[in-house]
């Protein structure tokens, strides 16, 4: 089936709209079947020298990650005869198209097996590696120090981000979890969760 460019613009503005996670996803167009990225795998090694001493060579070295392509479809049946008569009926099934494509997508960006649809950012054993790594100061419970271990570290080889990666820093919590977090409180009893800012006052960017 043909679907005219202005109906599949609508679509993909209402998809955009309704989900959580496509927001914060980069969008690369690619007329093949998987796209490669290149990625730095070793950064440029500065060394400490005198005047007579020679300095050491270090370059960056690069990989790629190979990224495939999904499809997914939404399958609504519908004559022409009712597209036309019922006012408004197109940009109805536009909204239902993009409600369903969001809810599919917004699935498999968080727990997608990577076989038939994409690879979720939980179903990748290293992230959820690095992730449990920095919340373990209390087992089995998240606590404020957490959120900053997961963003700064916390002494350990797998925690933290590196500096250029923290400005596009987001959490995604479900529904239980947001539901422990912004109950946390101080020792007087305080909610340390501001709806606008986040913790109480933010992190410490200066000293």
């Amino acid at each position: 089936f043909l679907v005219p460019p202005q109906f599949e613009a609508e679509i993909i503005k209402a998809e955009y709209n309704m989900s959580d996670l496509r927001p914060y996803a980069r969008v690369s167009r690619t007329p093949g079947p998987t796209l490669e990225i290149p990625k730095e795998t070793a950064i440029v090694t500065a060394y400490w020298t005198t005047e007579q001493g020679g300095g050491t060579a270090s370059q960056p070295t690069f990989g790629t990650e190979l990224i495939r392509k999904f499809s997914n479809v939404v399958y609504i049946p519908m004559t022409s005869d009712l597209m036309n008569d019922v006012g408004g009926m197109e940009s109805y099934v536009a909204e239902k198209a993009a409600q369903g494509k969001a809810i599919l997508e917004g699935t498999a960006f968080v727990s997608g097996l990577g076989t038939d649809r994409p690879e979720g950012f939980i179903s990748n054993a290293t992230n959820i590696t690095n992730a449990v790594a920095a919340l373990e100061t209390v087992a089995n419970r998240v606590e404020a120090d957490d959120f900053y271990n997961l963003a700064y570290g916390d002494g350990t080889a797998a925690s933290g981000l590196q500096t250029a990666y923290r400005k596009n820093l987001k959490f995604t919590f479900n529904s239980l979890t947001l539901n422990h977090i912004i109950q946390l409180k101080d020792g007087v009893g305080n909610y340390l969760w501001n709806f606008q800012s986040g913790f109480a006052d933010g992190p410490r960017t200066t000293v």
